[in-house]
């Protein structure tokens, strides 16, 4: 009997760099911030926790100053987090 784990339909679907970058964009907007900039990404799918991107997300619209956090889109779900700056050091 064929192991099901190893069947392609069983296997993670993992979202491209164009999909991650428009989640971000998105995330970016209804926030209230302008610009979205690829600070990272790795890629390697059999192992889920060294697959990710990380964005950049700033306002330099900003009079007082320019604000900035990151965020990481998730690979599988979709889903946005905000990370710590020491964490991506």
């Amino acid at each position: 009997m064929p192991d099901e784990r190893e069947s392609s339909r069983y296997q993670q679907k993992y979202i491209g760099l164009d999909l991650a970058t428009g989640i971000a964009t998105t995330y970016a907007k209804q926030h209230g911030y302008r610009n979205v900039k690829l600070l990272m990404t790795k890629t390697s799918p059999d192992k889920r926790s060294e697959y990710f991107y990380v964005f950049s997300i700033t306002d330099t619209m900003n009079k007082t100053g320019k604000k900035e956090f990151f965020i990481l889109v998730d690979p599988v779900s979709g889903e946005v987090f905000r990370v710590d700056e020491s964490n991506l050091k």
